[in-house]
């Protein structure tokens, strides 16, 4: 059965129209959007008022500023924030816009003119591409202008709003043509994610570790416009995509054929990667009354999706998985074993040019690597899926879910095609590009003097101090789930959940690039993943650290330092051949440990054995510099005082961890000292520093310091933590320095 794009059917049409009636006076007048004549002229107010949820249609005066959604999010016990708003600019990856504004900007007129004339554009695009031409012009132009109709204040913009009108629309016309009433919300998961990506020889991982991230990513995105092609829904019906996961809106005919659709998608996932990587497809029915409170249907289909990923083939016969993964390994002769992910490949695979021996696959994700490098935006094709035994490339991998993509370069543009989409990587088309729609991608690799991708070991040996080592950061949004669920108030309806989605996902995949090529970071990172809220970074040690909290005190301009918007981080160091998987199951650990730090506010780091708060983090990062400076060669104050901060902590902790079995052994409860060995410790040992400072005006800041740290640890053995931290990574920092002293 073949499942070639068909969007002349009944719900692309509805789509279109709802997307115009979303999109209100900003429409223009010329460009035709009537529903088809098969359906009634009340479908499209119906699809608004299920859009818009409990927030019912006010007629009164259009707000003129649209407010940040991250600025409106409440959690339970925080304090009410302040709402703010967000620029009036066409979508750009620019510091500007990204910080909430404390008072609402000039409306920008220049914004109509623009959507209007990409939506005329978008009407000489091939039938297939004009809904992504238009919905990418809804985006460019209309993600800063807020949506009429929510009254006075609101943070739908036109685009959020306009793009779940056209959806719904989609599916009512959808249950029209079956006669249902209810509609459905499909979710998909892969598993195996983290073993795909993560379990790699580190000596070949650097090759092809973002290309991984990007092929899942890629993975999901055939997959979901593959379910859509089977269910003739438009592309605006797919509301999420990202972390290896989808989801669709769909009318309740839908419901009938989800298990047909998920046994397909595992038959041509096992066949395309055994059983390294599975997926699971579920459904979510719901009645129109829930509309209101979408966010709770979306997170029901959440915990059903979590039980049903415990078993990723369930819908595979028996005898399939057997053929699959049952196979006799060959007789004689000696196995040849992929040196990056340890599969098995065919006898006589020859080694690259580095000598070593890998998978067909593998190689042409380290070519795919070498590509997104240089690559501006990809072309794609649906059409109709193939069938393979097994795919020896990611591109096949794609083709066998009827997508078929292409990495290109805005130097040689590639023809019009009118068959072909073209997406690209900006948000701002480039001059000479043919007509394209924005995909986001958090693009960052580390390139040498070469030109060829970065090795773990030249990270490690570019990282400040010559302390050789690199890194792996681990973070994400704290308490997303409830976010979601209870965050939006009272109306977590489907434009509100849409907003925070997006919002979410440009900072996440447009911004963060950005971020690091603004502060300097970009040739000692790789942004491995960040998509949805999680990060995922690989770098130089120290580079690492400062990108963590860049991308914190990002998140808190953006969110308008929304107490309810925090993150959480874990950062594991590992040296040169220490593998990558290690390394991220460490920065696992280091990141659970900080999302145990406060209870239920969370908002903290893991990093060197020490977990904070952000802001004792950005202290200590501070103290540590100024730290490397003095106790590093000439400097001011002598070295061994780093060791004397570590060892103060260490007796604290010590102290307490005595004093508190004691307490348990003699059944009586544990008051924590103000005083302890370390207090006298700190006192002397700080003074004798002090004394051998001097007075004179080059150590003035220098003693300042240490007599602040004195004053603390003798008063408040609470901050040791924090100030053995800058003590140990001053002591990084100057490594290197010791072998010429």
């Amino acid at each position: 059965m073949t499942h070639t794009p068909t969007t002349e059917s009944l719900p692309h049409r509805a789509a279109w129209a709802g997307l115009a009636h979303g999109l209100g006076d900003l429409w223009p007048a010329d460009v035709p959007a009537a529903l088809p004549a098969a359906l009634d002229a009340a479908l499209l107010s119906k699809a608004e008022r299920l859009a818009r949820g409990t927030a019912k249609a006010d007629p009164g005066p259009a707000p003129t500023a649209l407010q940040q959604v991250l600025t409106r999010l409440q959690l339970k016990h925080r304090d009410v924030p302040v709402a703010q708003f967000v620029p009036q600019s066409p979508l750009a990856l620019e510091a500007a816009l990204f910080r909430a504004l404390p008072t609402a900007p000039a409306s920008n007129p220049d914004l109509r003119a623009g959507l209007q004339a990409a939506i005329r554009t978008a009407m000489g695009q091939p039938i297939n591409f004009r809904l992504d031409a238009a919905l990418d012009a809804a985006q460019r132009f209309g993600w800063c202008l807020p949506a009429p109709g929510y009254g006075p204040q609101t943070d739908v913009s036109r685009y959020n709003h306009a793009r779940s009108v056209a959806a719904v629309a989609a599916c009512l016309a959808q249950n029209q043509s079956t006669g249902q009433a209810q509609f459905a919300l499909l979710g998909a998961d892969l598993s195996g994610i983290q073993a795909f990506i993560y379990t790699l020889a580190s000596s070949g991982a650097a090759k092809s570790l973002r290309a991984r991230s990007f092929y899942l990513q890629l993975l999901a995105e055939a997959m979901a416009r593959f379910v859509l092609r089977q269910l003739e829904l438009p592309i605006t019906n797919l509301l999420y995509c990202g972390g290896g996961g989808f989801q669709i809106l769909a009318g309740g005919a839908a419901v009938a054929q989800t298990t047909s659709i998920e046994r397909d998608l595992q038959h041509r996932l096992l066949q395309a990667h055994r059983a390294a990587l599975g997926i699971t497809l579920s459904v979510q029915k719901f009645e129109e009354a829930r509309f209101d409170q979408f966010s709770a249907e979306r997170d029901q289909l959440g915990q059903t999706l979590n039980r049903a990923k415990r078993r990723p083939f369930a819908s595979v016969p028996e005898q399939e998985l057997a053929a699959q993964l049952g196979q006799p390994l060959d007789e004689g002769g000696e196995l040849d074993f992929c040196r990056v992910t340890g599969e098995e490949v065919p006898e006589g695979t020859l080694p690259d040019a580095d000598g070593v021996i890998k998978s067909a696959f593998v190689k042409s994700l380290e070519r795919l690597g070498g590509d997104l490098l240089r690559s501006t935006y990809m072309t794609a094709k649906a059409n109709d899926a193939i069938q393979l035994d097994r795919v020896k490339n990611w591109r096949s991998a794609l083709g066998m879910f009827g997508w078929f993509v292409k990495l290109e370069h805005d130097e040689e543009p590639a023809e019009a095609d009118p068959t072909v989409q073209v997406l690209r990587f900006d948000p701002e088309p480039k001059p000479g590009l043919p007509p394209s729609s924005y995909y986001p991608l958090a693009r960052l690799v580390p390139i040498n003097t070469a030109g060829n991708i970065k090795m773990f070991d030249e990270l490690a040996n570019e990282a400040v101090g010559g302390f050789k080592r690199w890194a792996v950061l681990r973070m994400d949004v704290d308490n997303l789930g409830s976010l979601f669920r209870t965050g939006l108030g009272a109306n977590a309806s489907l434009a509100r959940t849409a907003s925070l989605s997006f919002a979410l996902r440009l900072f996440f995949e447009g911004w963060l690039p950005r971020l690091a090529e603004q502060n300097g970071l970009e040739g000692r990172l790789y942004i491995q993943y960040a998509g949805g809220d999680d990060v995922f970074v690989v770098g130089a040690w120290d580079a690492v650290a400062a990108f963590a909290l860049r991308i914190r005190n990002a998140l808190a301009d953006y969110a308008g330092h929304n107490p309810s918007v925090t993150l959480s981080a874990g950062i594991a160091l590992a040296d040169v051949k220490f593998p990558l998987y290690q390394a991220a199951r460490l920065a696992g650990e280091a990141e659970d440990d900080a999302k145990l730090f406060n209870k239920e506010a969370k908002d903290a780091v893991s990093f060197l054995g020490e977990v904070m708060s952000w802001a004792d983090f950005e202290k200590a990062s501070g103290e540590a510099a100024n730290l490397a400076q003095w106790c590093g060669r000439g400097g001011a104050a002598p070295r061994s005082l780093l060791q004397t901060l570590q060892q103060i902590h260490l007796q604290t902790q010590l102290w307490h961890a005595q004093a508190a079995k004691t307490a348990r052994e003699r059944n009586t409860p544990y008051i924590q000292t103000k005083y302890t060995r370390a207090t006298w410790l700190a006192a002397y040992q700080l003074s004798r520093v002090i004394e051998s400072l001097g007075n004179g005006p080059e150590v003035a800041a220098a003693r300042v310091q240490v007599e602040a740290y004195r004053g603390a640890l003798i008063g408040e053995q609470a901050q040791s933590g924090r100030i053995a931290l800058a003590a140990r990574w001053a002591q990084f920092l100057i490594r290197g320095e010791t072998a010429h002293e």
